[in-house]
């Protein structure tokens, strides 16, 4: 559960599989001084797991007098936002308040649906046409963002359910040139769509507001970086197993992360051999100007026996030591 520093009452968690995700330390924002308040965490991704966003107020939030918005961004694009009005909460939040988004509604010719959000492979493909057509197409991949404002909220009307702002982010495979070097692993998508009940009533609140934090300037900002187990491993988030990553495989079969540890492996064998090279060299330099020495045998002779060596092509010399 993230929470920044300073700012008490204020938690922001992502949730996999209805479980709250472990957090890691981002070592780029730790023990940084940030204005706008900001905090940075890791999550591992799973492939086609379904993930939500859970907003957490406690009674000791400094600043329950005010309406709150809260602006929700998915691999750099806003999704939604969110609104909270102390009015109408009637003093709810001095007990808790929690808010769990799981994904969007859309309309569709069927009726109304729900797709949750969830986790997908980001598919690499040099040969791949180029989908991301802007910086920030790439720029925000990886990451679930929170943004928090305080605002005073001027009109509340009620009105038709609409339908949420549709995903339109680029989808599809992305070249290794577009990430620049970047370890992404996973993206995100919507899931199949759930039908719901029609109800008589299909009616919702919608809010007017006037900034009281400057949009530039949120009050708070949550970002959650995910990635792939073994993306988090190569990038030192957590520690490697003692379990090797088996490279034992055709290179065309190996996946970006498992390219990136094989690389890596190489340099430290090239290094180690290298190292050695040297200390052979070093010693074969120091015997050049040093007396020889030749071992003929490692076992002595037996008692009586005679040990020959010849000297030269007319002399024989009889050893009769036994030493």
């Amino acid at each position: 559960m993230a929470i920044l520093p300073g700012l008490s009452g204020l938690k922001v968690t992502i949730q996999v599989g209805n479980r709250d995700a472990c957090e890691y330390t981002d070592e780029e924002s730790e023990g940084k001084n940030s204005s706008p308040p900001y905090v940075s965490k890791f999550i591992e991704a799973i492939s086609g797991a379904c993930f939500a966003v859970k907003l957490h107020l406690t009674s000791d939030f400094p600043y329950q007098s005010n309406d709150l918005k809260f602006g929700i961004y998915i691999d750099g694009e806003h999704l939604m936002q969110l609104t909270r009005n102390e009015k109408q909460d009637q003093g709810l939040v001095q007990y808790s308040k929690i808010c769990i988004v799981e994904g969007q509604y859309q309309n569709q010719p069927e009726g109304r649906v729900f797709r949750h959000f969830v986790f997908s492979k980001l598919i690499v493909d040099e040969d791949a046409a180029d989908t991301y057509q802007q910086p920030c197409d790439v720029a925000g991949l990886g990451e679930i963002v929170v943004k928090i404002w305080r605002v005073n909220v001027t009109e509340s009307i009620m009105q038709h359910r609409s339908e949420q702002k549709p995903c339109k982010k680029a989808s599809g495979p992305i070249s290794e040139k577009a990430l620049k070097g970047r370890a992404l692993s996973h993206t995100t998508s919507l899931g199949d769509p759930v039908s719901i009940v029609k109800q008589a009533h299909q009616t919702t609140r919608t809010y007017r507001w006037v900034h009281i934090d400057d949009v530039e300037t949120p009050l708070a900002t949550f970002t959650f970086k995910y990635r792939s187990l073994d993306a988090l491993k190569i990038l030192r988030v957590i520690p490697r197993s003692s379990m090797p990553i088996p490279l034992d495989q055709p290179v065309e079969n190996l996946s970006a992360e498992e390219l990136r540890e094989l690389v890596r492996r190489q340099k430290e064998q090239l290094k180690s051999q290298s190292m050695k090279t040297g200390i052979k060299r070093e010693r074969s330099a120091d015997s050049d100007g040093g007396d020889k020495l030749e071992m003929i045998s490692s076992h002595p002779p037996k008692a009586g026996r005679v040990s020959r060596r010849r000297v030269d092509n007319t002399v024989d010399f009889v050893d009769l030591t036994l030493d």
